[in-house]
């Protein structure tokens, strides 16, 4: 295989060269042998597969699919069932700007946030936990800040590594624990608990294959579960054939999709809009975006400035909600209904915020919650409560 000026990573099951090699040889390593050890990810700007498979309990069919991930926000994921021309079953993307997840089920349906709006927001998060810039730490991409506050290395009754890490952030400070192989290093697992200590997170890592040009060793099954605070949690395996690494690709590629067609939710919002009063008054620019509660909807291109209404004025709960029902994009994004025609903050019975009654013919409104947003099943993990962090910034953290 011709990789240009890149590294080509393929699977090489059973090849000697390519298992990781020994670094830990002198018995239990100190944390800072650990450290050294996992910031040898640093080495990789950039990493790629056009060769993967996602199963799911959720899903019938193998998806085949592609990802490419940038230092520092940008992502791309994309995924397709038999052909492209069935459309997109699951795709998901970040750049400098904002994060989005794109569903075809029930409806096609575009989950989005602005990074620093969702990186702030105090309180539960719906559909996703983490922006998908996390799952870059699902592939082994993961470092320890030097100058962090840490627990470990210990000693698993398995024989693995334990290190557990507090990770400072504006919602408080989360804990990251990583399983490491007692001898080669490779990262085995990763969990991440939010503030209350409950894991919103976990991927497990095996078939790793070991690639001298990043001096790095690369996972090739990785088993994830996201577990959000509203609604079920999220569970898949990747299986990668090969990567590419330090391989840029054009920024285009990182660019919000096109919503034409499609609903847009913005998660910010349904998360302010499930959160106590006093929560919701910290969220002025969202008041100022979606208007104080008198602003006319849009419908056909009718609209006064303010679309929409301040969040504390929903007139019903999250849980309620038409998740099919868009938000509008922030300034700058396309608003696509099937229809193409604009509808925010419409009720469940069809009601728009100002009283005016009217029906959505064409909007991908519902009046009945998906069941992306049932209660999850699955039991939270809890940790103890998250201790103070260090406050300063390091390179290797990810926006959560």
């Amino acid at each position: 295989m011709i990789c240009g000026g890149a590294t080509c990573a393929r699977k090489r099951s059973g090849l000697p060269e390519f298992n990781p090699p020994p670094v830990f040889t002198a018995g239990t390593p100190t944390l800072e042998d650990v450290i050294a050890q996992t910031n040898r990810s640093l080495s990789v700007n950039a990493l790629s597969s056009n060769s993967l498979t996602i199963s799911s309990p959720d899903i019938a069919y193998k998806l085949s699919g592609n990802f490419r991930w940038e230092r520092p926000d940008r992502f791309r994921l994309d995924t397709k069932l038999f052909s492209s021309a069935m459309g997109v079953p699951l795709a998901a993307g970040s750049n400098a700007d904002l994060f989005w997840l794109q569903t075809s089920r029930p409806t096609p349906t575009i989950y989005y946030a602005r990074h620093n709006e969702f990186d702030n927001q105090q309180g539960g998060r719906h559909v996703l936990p983490v922006s998908p810039l996390w799952l870059r730490e699902a592939f082994g991409i993961v470092e320890l800040d030097p100058q962090g506050q840490h627990e470990g290395p210990t000693t698993r009754p398995d024989g693995k590594l334990e290190v557990v890490s507090y990770i400072p952030s504006a919602r408080g400070s989360y804990q990251r624990v990583l399983v490491i192989a007692p001898t080669t290093g490779t990262i085995e697992e990763t969990r991440l608990y939010d503030q209350s200590g409950k894991m919103i997170a976990i991927a497990r890592m095996m078939q790793h294959q070991y690639y001298s040009g990043i001096n790095w060793s690369l996972p090739h099954q990785v088993q994830i579960q996201l577990i959000p605070d509203v609604g079920d949690a999220i569970s898949f395996t990747v299986d990668v054939g090969y990567y590419q690494t330090n391989e840029t690709s054009p920024g285009k590629i990182y660019e919000f999709p096109d919503t034409t067609g499609i609903s847009t939710v913005d998660l910010v919002r349904i998360n302010a809009a499930s959160q106590p009063q006093s929560s919701m008054q910290q969220y002025t620019a969202q008041q100022e975006q979606y208007g104080a509660g008198q602003g006319s909807v849009n419908n056909g291109g009718a609209n006064s400035g303010n679309t929409g209404y301040a969040p504390e004025q929903l007139p019903w709960t999250v849980q309620q909600a038409p998740y099919g029902s868009p938000a509008q994009p922030p300034s700058g994004l396309p608003v696509g209904t099937p229809n193409g025609s604009q509808f925010n903050g419409a009720t469940p019975n069809g009601t728009m915020p100002n009283g005016a009654a009217g029906s959505l013919p064409g909007s991908g409104v519902t009046d009945q919650p998906t069941a992306l947003y049932s209660p999850g099943v699955t039991a939270p993990v809890y940790r103890t409560s998250a201790q103070p962090a260090s406050t300063q910034g390091w390179q290797g953290n990810l926006r959560r």
